[in-house]
């Protein structure tokens, strides 16, 4: 073979080492993007991607708010220490959490569902006895990975009791019973005992007055002062 053969087979060797290498290919930046548009990116540019750690994730409505490797890698340095030969960019997704403050419990679970998250009540220990349920505080909101559990503070109301019919040969009524008030969350702390009369401002937050409520904090009747 003559030198200037020799010198076209190096070039075509060298072409196609840097070409398998993916010398000038680098990371696009896809943080911030919806899934869809950083997946279209990714694949316009070479890349395969993980969303959350899972191939081909079917989550549509979710935002990159993280990816790895970090944009303007080197095509040639994804692929080193990845089990596959094909450069896998790694994605983080995330969404927002519906606010569900002051729906029943039932809608709240929905649209947590539907959401693509889960509940978590802290309520009551007699919650799901109770007449019915409103979310009080929800613990967690803004961007968060499909799957989180959200908790939530239930504040219920018990059911009325039966009427007391007493003797069935009497044809009056039976007197009313007084309706209970509703419970506190039992993890509120008690009022303070400082052996005088308190008011909200010297007193650090909710708090569960009990049923008599000495110090006349509690002002809707629920059972919780300084709200």
């Amino acid at each position: 073979m003559t030198r200037l053969g020799f010198l076209a087979l190096g070039m075509a060797v060298a072409g196609l080492l840097l070409s398998l290498s993916g010398c000038g290919q680098r990371v696009p930046d896809v943080t911030g993007m919806s899934i869809d548009k950083a997946k279209g990116v990714l694949d316009e540019n070479g890349f395969y991607y993980e969303v959350n750690g899972e191939d081909l994730s079917t989550e549509s409505d979710c935002r990159v708010t993280q990816q790895d490797p970090s944009p303007g890698t080197p095509a040639g340095e994804v692929a080193e220490g990845q089990a596959s030969s094909d450069p896998t960019v790694g994605l983080v997704c995330k969404r927002h959490i519906p606010n569900v403050v002051g729906q029943e419990q039932y809608d709240a679970d929905s649209d947590l569902t539907l959401a693509g998250f889960q509940s978590r009540v802290v309520g009551p220990s007699w919650y799901q006895e109770a007449e019915s349920c409103r979310v009080r505080r929800q613990a967690k909101k803004g961007l968060a990975r499909p799957g989180t559990r959200v908790p939530l503070r239930l504040k219920c109301k018990k059911r009325k009791p039966l009427p007391d019919l007493g003797d069935l040969s009497d044809d009056l009524p039976a007197p009313p019973r007084e309706e209970p008030k509703d419970e506190p969350s039992s993890d509120l702390p008690s009022v303070p005992d400082s052996g005088r009369d308190l008011d909200c401002k010297d007193i650090d937050g909710p708090v569960a007055v009990g049923p008599d409520d000495p110090h006349n904090l509690d002002r809707d009747g629920d059972g919780e002062g300084c709200e």
